[in-house]
């Protein structure tokens, strides 16, 4: 499949949705690990992000070179927005959306699934409760 976005329906996000699989992730925060939060601000289409475009030179497995576009929804770094995902993930934790272990307590793998993910950051975005949980404006990147 040639996806334009890295985020978009068709990217391996979408289909992860679609075909109603699990995310895992062992030992790391949010923040650190969940890019799945980007698919779900790109479907919402949130104001603190916007479609960068970056062409360059596309090799196919058959040696086939073109010129390609790919775009990416990226947070405005120019607004100082950073991602700031740890919060929704200790709300996923309270909800009880993630199985498994926190980082750092057993061995550290948890797992979620992609829809029900999708929906309750989905809720997130469109309550108008985004910012601080989702992303923050100024400051350092969390980690």
């Amino acid at each position: 499949v040639n996806n334009f976005s890295g985020y978009a329906e068709d990217s391996p996000f979408g289909l992860l949705r679609e075909m109603k699989g699990r995310i895992a992730v062992l030992d790391l925060s949010d923040q650190a690990s969940m890019t799945f939060y980007h698919h779900v601000e790109e479907k919402h289409e949130v104001p603190y992000r916007y479609h960068k475009t970056f062409t360059g030179e596309y090799t196919d497995a058959a040696g086939s070179t073109v010129s390609r576009t790919y775009g990416l929804f990226v947070r405005n770094i120019e607004d100082g927005v950073h991602a700031h995902l740890n919060p929704a993930g200790e709300l996923m934790w309270q909800e009880g959306l993630y199985r498994g272990h926190r980082p750092g307590v057993g061995c550290g793998l948890r797992t979620v699934s992609a829809r029900d993910m999708y929906e309750f950051v989905s809720e997130i975005i469109r309550s108008g409760k985004a910012e601080g949980v989702l992303y923050r404006i100024g400051g350092e990147q969390s980690k």
